[in-house]
């Protein structure tokens, strides 16, 4: 695996966008859950709250910009401290990888492929990323460059091509449905989607002109965040508010409502071929930081060897985790809020906190 590579400020919030949008396919519901068409609201929250977690992660990292968050945790905690803490953090990136990854078998299998084992969708995919994995950082990021302009394209063509489909009555009245305090706790459950914030902290060493990397951050974020507001309020507007908290899939129901002149319909699967792409992106992101996480914990000088086994752990993580998509969907709904917070946020916050007070610095 090549870890010598270095990506610009811009292919990181690319990486941002491509990874947080992939959510839309799957996961308007869990966003929308109790907001009902103020759910777009609860999504500018979001990317408020967001932007606060880039920015304490960016700060803690300008303050060792040659470390990675593994290795910024020895510094500040000492070894034996920060060694556990660099354990805690590759327990985040395995179950993080495990959790994407079976979540986009049970899509696959739920919605196209309906015959084929799950295990067999989970290993297929892991071997395709780990693929990418080995070539290393700088790869996954050029790839992305690619899978970036055809994700906004997707985007954009879904934004037109159902225009004319909004019920623009199902948008209104606003903030009548649910209050302000139910628009808070719906953005502070959906923040922790941001899970690249860690990876951030993982790969910043390799982030050229590291004093561009916060403004880019949150272009990012802006942009992210504006793509997906488009898509709930299309969501809304030609699917109903009150249909969003019953759907698993609802960007898909979007992509499948499609239909224009008479011969554009029926392009689902080119819609899932696309969200494959960034969740392929998204979820080697996560794997590489595994790897290179390992190396750091346990001081090993090549990290190649580590790419199968390591696959092959997430695969069985992946599989042994829950026990059905029902389960997978609750613990996305309940437990994956508090698990994610204490990364997202929490741990770099105490970090940057530390590390002002006890005046710790790379020179």
């Amino acid at each position: 695996m090549s870890i010598d590579g270095k990506i610009t400020p811009r292919q990181v919030a690319w990486l941002i966008i491509t990874t947080r949008t992939a959510v839309v396919m799957v996961s308007i519901t869990p966003i929308a859950l109790g907001m009902g068409r103020n759910a777009w609201i609860g999504e500018l929250v979001a990317v408020g709250i967001m932007m606060m977690m880039a920015w304490v992660m960016v700060k803690l990292c300008l303050r060792f910009p040659k470390k990675s968050l593994v290795e910024i945790g020895e510094v500040v905690l000492g070894k034996y401290l920060g060694k556990l803490l660099g354990l805690a953090i590759l327990w985040f990136f395995l179950f993080v990888s495990a959790t994407l990854l079976r979540e986009t078998g049970e899509f696959l299998k739920a919605n196209f492929l309906e015959e084929t084992p799950l295990i067999v969708l989970i290993v297929l995919f892991t071997l395709v990323i780990a693929y990418g994995v080995g070539m290393g950082l700088e790869t996954i990021a050029r790839v992305n460059d690619v899978f970036f302009i055809v994700i906004i394209a997707m985007y954009g063509a879904m934004g037109v091509l159902l225009f004319r489909e909004i019920d623009f009555s199902n948008l209104f009245p606003i903030l009548v449905e649910s209050g302000f305090t139910t628009i808070m706790k719906g953005g502070i459950m959906t923040a922790p989607g941001f899970m690249m914030v860690v990876a951030i902290g993982m790969i910043f060493p390799y982030i050229n002109q590291q004093g561009r990397a916060m403004k880019m951050i949150m272009l990012g974020l802006i942009v992210k965040g504006f793509i997906i507001v488009n898509m709930i309020i299309l969501a809304i507007g030609v699917l109903g508010p009150s249909l969003l908290d019953f759907m698993n899939f609802p960007g898909l129901f979007l992509s499948k409502s499609i239909r224009f002149a008479k011969f554009i319909e029926s392009i689902d699967a080119l819609f899932m071929l696309i969200w494959i792409l960034a969740t392929f992106v998204k979820i080697a992101i996560f794997y590489f930081c595994l790897v290179l996480g390992t190396g750091q914990v346990f001081n090993l000088t090549g990290v190649n060897l580590l790419v199968v086994p390591i696959g092959a752990l997430i695969v069985a993580v992946a599989m042994a985790s829950y026990q059905s998509f029902f389960e997978l969907l609750f613990f996305l709904l309940e437990g994956w809020v508090v698990h994610n917070w204490l990364f997202l946020f929490f741990i770099p916050a105490g970090l940057l906190t530390l590390a002002v007070i006890f005046k710790k610095k790379e020179h």
